[in-house]
């Protein structure tokens, strides 16, 4: 036994004593090799820290610059800005429910297997205690719901039924076309007739 523990002991030193010594020998700060030019010796980071001037570098070559203009000019045309905005609208219509749970991580799990599954259509979790309800679409009409819904059941929603909820209705609106669709009364109307 004892014979046993002084072996790997021994083992332990001889590799300890192994990986320590090496091909380079240490010289003051500097770890160097002798079989390399002095050209490729490495450096201390302390040493390149002492001498970088940071300022050198703040300026890009020339060359580079022009490159990166003539890149910028061809690829990006002169588009004027649009004020465009989304409005938001919020009313009764009907939404498909694919899923109900009482916990909120297998809702959100499946709030996002069905945003794949159906991309073109937002898909929403709703909390009527105790249940979460995985709910697709924002329809304005019945109709409109269940011309939808054999595309949520091909989808592996089986189960999915139409239901009515409140809905969001978003627009896009450009202002610089509403201000001249916009009149300033009606008296216009009644002079041109």
């Amino acid at each position: 036994m004892t014979f046993r523990i002084f072996s790997i002991l021994f083992f332990l030193v001889s590799l300890l004593w192994v990986g320590c010594s090496g091909p380079e020998r240490v010289t003051g700060e500097r770890t160097e090799r002798p079989d390399q030019p002095p050209t490729q010796r490495r450096i201390p980071l302390a040493d390149v820290e002492l001498t970088l001037q940071p300022s050198l570098y703040d300026e890009v070559p020339k060359d580079i610059m022009k490159q990166q203009q003539d890149r910028s000019d061809s690829t990006v045309p002169d588009i004027p800005e649009a004020n465009v905005r989304v409005e938001e609208e919020i009313r009764q219509g009907f939404r498909i429910q694919v899923f109900s749970t009482s916990s909120i991580d297998d809702a959100n799990r499946e709030r996002l297997a069905a945003a794949q599954k159906l991309p073109e259509d937002s898909v929403y979790v709703v909390f009527d205690p105790p249940v979460y309800k995985v709910r697709v679409g924002d329809f304005r009409s019945r109709l409109d719901a269940n011309r939808m819904l054999p595309i949520c059941v091909s989808a592996g929603y089986a189960d999915a039924w139409v239901v009515s909820d409140q809905i969001m209705l978003r627009k896009r609106v450009d202002d610089r076309l509403e201000k001249h669709r916009q009149w300033p009364d009606d008296s216009y109307l009644q002079r041109v007739k």
